[in-house]
């Protein structure tokens, strides 16, 4: 999603500056993540949560950047995507507290397979 925006013609300097950064954080964590110490589990616990908070500091970062780019693919394809950002965020897990207005007859689920993988499980509603 992050070339995609990048090749648009619309894509401000501050955005392709924001998305180019996010890419080069993770990429950074990524790096530190491969140190032998870290694959093999053998680094002290203080090296291990440091480790831990590094990439959850560049998952936040990219998670705000992926958002606010899922925002507008969705408005682009026509549908209002308020109240989204409390459902985004879950790494690999059951979104158990997307809060839902009970009072509404119909809602949107948005699911987006970020791999270049093709992914035909079923989502469970």
């Amino acid at each position: 999603m992050f070339a995609k925006r990048l090749l648009n013609e619309d894509v401000t300097d501050k955005e392709a500056e924001e998305i180019v950064h996010a890419k080069h954080t993770m990429l950074n964590s990524m790096g530190v993540y491969q140190h032998h110490d870290a694959i093999s589990g053998t680094a002290k616990q203080h090296v291990a949560d440091n480790y831990v908070e590094h990439l959850s500091k560049s998952m936040g970062y990219s998670s705000k950047i992926y958002h606010r780019e899922i925002l507008k693919e969705m408005e682009e394809d026509g549908f209002l995507a308020e109240g989204l950002e409390t459902c985004v965020g879950a790494q690999n897990d059951t979104v158990l507290d997307c809060p839902i207005d009970e009072s509404t007859d119909e809602f949107i689920v948005a699911v987006h397979n970020p791999s270049a993988l093709r992914y035909e499980q079923l989502v469970r509603i």
